[in-house]
């Protein structure tokens, strides 16, 4: 039978996407097991420290990219379908040139002025050391921006799976166990061993991708560097990433700065609970982005509607599930790092239903990126960084962390629903058919399970009973899912990782056969 161009793309979207899935897997719950060591380790108030620190340096590791991480997506993916050698190494110059001066000039500026931040914006002394040791690694965190960029571009989403989700989560809790079993843990050492695992995971991409970049003697020569277009596209990309690094951060930054430490750390632990809910939805949208760019440059817009359904549809499965054992199981998760953390549970609902909404709307944003509307980027990153910034500095001196969650979910869901609407005037393109019946059916269904175990068997204290509430709840959602089918798009993907699979057995046999 033969395949048409849409079923292509679909099919690298879902390769790479479940690759980037799997990677994101891994990396969650190894952030979910540093925070469990660390919040125990150090306590709320120096996990507190440790996470804005962190918070301080993304931020500025975000100014310092200068919107060129994007850049590289959209450019690299764009030249190396045209095969056009010489502009891809002069981009890749543009890229590191421009993003490394900015970085060693405002690390310098973050260190420099590490007293003053704070004490001055945080009210906290004791944050002036941890945040000179980050503005040394600043610059490594900004060259980790740009190489991601790369890869994506190249669609070696391998690359970044290994890089950062493997090897970067290996470095880091193997550090972290081993300081943790000989002596005890203080904030520096934890924040030393986020630079070092940061800084392997960036050698890993750039070993990874030397058969890929067009590095030969001649080439060299003849670099073609189109700064002013490639900076010219960043630039707007750059204050929407820098609004967006704020938007991600800014809770944590207010929270620190209007409330205690201890309420930053609760927040944290909140939001690294629901990064587990984003795992599809991040992986696809990395996935897709280079997808999106090229099948733009070519004028497909069959296949990018096509594309633009079914990656919506697989974010907003994979998401509902996870809102639903989160409105039923928040407290005993929460349990997990800690007594204190439970305060946060109301806070973990309402930063889960922001993801749900991040998922529905699917990957609108991404397309505003990849066919080349930044100024309308920059616009809703604007408007975003206005909600957020403004409903946070509102709520949270009344309602502390759910203030934070709250301003969060006011900004995702106002400037998603608005991208949505942009992109159906813009290039008529919309999300949604009567598909989506199924997985909001099978999340009713799994909620009155969620429900029913509630007011029958209660999740007790321990990792036991909470699994098994996960259990029953995400066992609900597939059995419904599965008894009302899956779409053409799902099955066709589904059968290329059965064919896969297969494959694969057929391989380990052939292989066991000749050993015997």
């Amino acid at each position: 039978m033969k395949r048409s161009s849409g079923d292509g793309v679909l099919l690298a979207v879902a390769q790479g996407g479940g690759i980037l899935a799997a990677g994101q897997l891994f990396e969650m719950v190894g952030r979910l097991g540093v925070a469990l060591l660390l919040s125990k380790s150090l306590g709320a108030d120096q996990y507190g420290l440790y996470i804005m620190a962190i918070s301080v340096a993304t931020v500025f590791a975000g100014v310092s990219t200068l919107g060129l991480d994007r850049a590289m997506v959209r450019y690299i993916a764009i030249l190396a379908d045209r095969h056009d050698r010489p502009g891809l190494w002069g981009a890749l110059q543009v890229g590191f040139w421009f993003s490394g001066l900015c970085a060693a000039i405002v690390g310098l500026g973050v260190f420099v002025a590490a007293d003053e931040i704070a004490s001055a914006v945080f009210d906290e002394p004791a944050l002036a050391q941890p945040l000179r040791l980050m503005a040394i690694v600043l610059p490594f965190l900004t060259v980790s921006n740009v190489l991601r960029g790369v890869a994506h571009g190249f669609r070696k989403m391998g690359a970044t799976v290994l890089a950062e989700n493997v090897i970067q989560t290996f470095v880091r809790v193997g550090l972290l166990g081993i300081i943790v079993a000989w002596s005890s843990l203080d904030v520096m050492e934890a924040l030393m061993i986020f630079g070092v695992s940061d800084l392997a995971a960036s050698v890993t991409i750039i070993v990874l991708l030397e058969k890929v970049v067009p590095h030969e003697k001649e080439n060299r020569v003849a670099a073609r560097r189109d700064g002013a277009e490639i900076v010219g596209f960043a630039l707007p990309l750059w204050l929407s990433s820098t609004l967006r690094q704020f938007r991600r951060n800014i809770e944590i930054l207010l929270l620190g700065a209007l409330t205690v430490a201890s309420n930053v750390a609760v927040f944290a632990v909140a939001a690294r609970v629901t990064l587990l809910g984003r795992i599809a939805y991040l992986s696809l949208l990395a996935a897709v982005k280079p997808v999106i760019a090229a099948l733009h440059d070519r004028g497909d817009l069959v296949a990018l509607r096509r594309l633009y359904t079914a990656a919506t549809r697989w974010t907003f499965t994979f998401s509902v599930p996870f809102f639903v054992i989160i409105a039923f199981l928040r407290e005993p998760i929460l349990g997990l790092f800690g007594p204190e953390f439970v305060a946060g549970s109301t806070a973990l609902l309402v930063l889960a239903g922001a993801e749900l909404v991040n998922a529905g709307t699917g990957i609108c944003g991404s397309l505003i990126d990849m066919t080349g509307h930044a100024r309308l980027k920059l616009v809703n990153s604007l408007v975003w960084f206005i909600v957020q910034v403004g409903g946070a500095a509102l709520l949270i001196p009344r309602w502390d962390v759910l203030g934070a969650a709250a301003a969060t979910f006011a900004a995702i869901a106002v400037v998603n629903i608005a991208t949505v609407v942009q992109m159906l005037v813009l290039e008529h393109l919309w999300p949604y058919d009567r598909s989506f019946w199924k997985p909001l059916t099978a999340g009713a269904g799994a909620a009155m399970a969620g429900l029913a175990l509630a007011m029958l068997a209660p999740a007790a204290d321990g990792t036991i009973s909470l699994a098994l509430h996960v259990l029953i709840i995400g066992g609900v959602y597939v059995a419904l899912l599965a008894s009302f089918g899956f779409e053409p798009d799902d099955y066709m993907v589904l059968g290329r990782l059965r064919r896969k699979v297969l494959r694969m057995r057929a391989g380990e046999s052939a292989e066991s056969a000749s050993s015997l």
